[in-house]
């Protein structure tokens, strides 16, 4: 459940925040979303092959369990890089005054593309988590399955695999209400107080799930 609640449900409820946050473009987000079914092309027939060979599946499922923490882990990285991106913004009735009715204010415009383009880098970072969550997801949909048919009689085998898979649906779903949550909330814990959600400058903690 929790897998498909964060790879199902906040993987695509960030999407816009991603591309306002970090400066990500639509291809970049789609990427984003790819890379982690390219990858599971080849990591789910290997796993399954490999995990049933083996006669250690519950040993398979803990690792991949591991693995999938360490991804989720990667892909709130990001927040802790973002420092580049300085301090809140000011008020744009205030930020307009300033620049307009101050001829000697300058703007470091090597700066802010120096930040710009580092926070677009970190989209990197969000590949690199979607690859280990692909290979982390891996066991899920191949060796849990034939774990249950071992673990039940054949008669209760198939209506334990459908809660399984229910079970599944309805992470997708809470993974979707809970970032719409989180992302009510600023993604700094001191923010202007003019600030809030209906302005563009507004980037809500879409990590939290993530670091959760």
């Amino acid at each position: 459940m929790i897998q498909n609640a964060i790879v199902g449900g906040s993987n695509n409820a960030i999407m816009t925040t991603l591309e306002s946050g970090f400066y990500m473009t639509s291809t970049e987000t789609g990427l984003f979303q790819s890379v982690y079914e390219l990858v599971a092309i080849f990591t789910y027939p290997l796993v399954g092959y490999f995990g049933d060979r083996s006669r250690r599946k519950t040993r398979w499922i803990a690792i991949s369990m591991g693995i999938l923490s360490c991804g989720f882990l990667v892909m709130s990285f990001p927040h802790l890089l973002e420092s580049k991106r300085g301090k809140p913004p000011l008020e744009p009735h205030v930020a307009d005054h300033l620049t307009l009715c101050n001829p000697e204010r300058k703007i470091n415009v090597c700066s802010i593309s120096s930040n710009l383009r580092f926070l677009s880098h970190l989209k990197y970072v969000f590949y690199l988590s979607n690859i280990i969550n692909a290979c982390g997801s891996a066991a899920l949909p191949t060796l849990a399955v034939t774990f249950i048919e071992d673990l039940f009689p054949e008669e209760k085998a198939p209506i334990a695999q459908g809660i399984y898979y229910a079970v599944g649906g309805i992470g997708i779903g809470l993974g979707f209400l809970a970032t719409s949550q989180f992302l009510k909330v600023y993604t700094y814990i001191k923010k202007p107080l003019w600030l809030t959600p209906v302005y563009s400058e507004w980037v809500g903690a879409w990590w939290l799930v993530y670091a959760l």
